[in-house]
């Protein structure tokens, strides 16, 4: 991962004002990204914003990636080759997250 680059787009995304987000897309929530104290500072305010969220979050990891589990609020939705196809009728908006969850499994709405 190119940590310096990854960081400067999380600074570019802090400057974006919260009035102008609808909903906040997190795609991913992984074990790379949780290693940057500055993407998880961001993904902390996002979640705590009130604006609605969805993101893809790792299968396994404790850490950050288990605090954005456990958080109230919040429904996880596993995404697995029997229920993919009817998710997808559901999901019409085309994000990135959406197409990660159906690639890689969880989904937290």
């Amino acid at each position: 991962m190119d940590h310096g680059g990854f960081e400067a787009f999380v600074r570019a995304e802090l400057r974006t004002s919260v009035a102008d987000v609808e909903l906040y897309v997190l795609d991913e929530i992984g074990k790379m990204e949780s290693v940057s104290s500055l993407f998880v500072e961001w993904a902390t305010q996002a979640l705590d914003s009130g604006w609605p969220a969805l993101a893809t979050v790792a299968a396994k990891g404790g850490g950050f990636i288990g605090s954005v589990k456990s958080r109230a609020g919040v429904e996880i939705v596993q995404v697995s080759a029997k229920n993919r196809t009817g998710f997808r009728k559901h999901s019409s908006h085309g994000n990135c997250a959406a197409e990660a969850a159906l690639q890689f499994g969880t989904f937290v709405v």
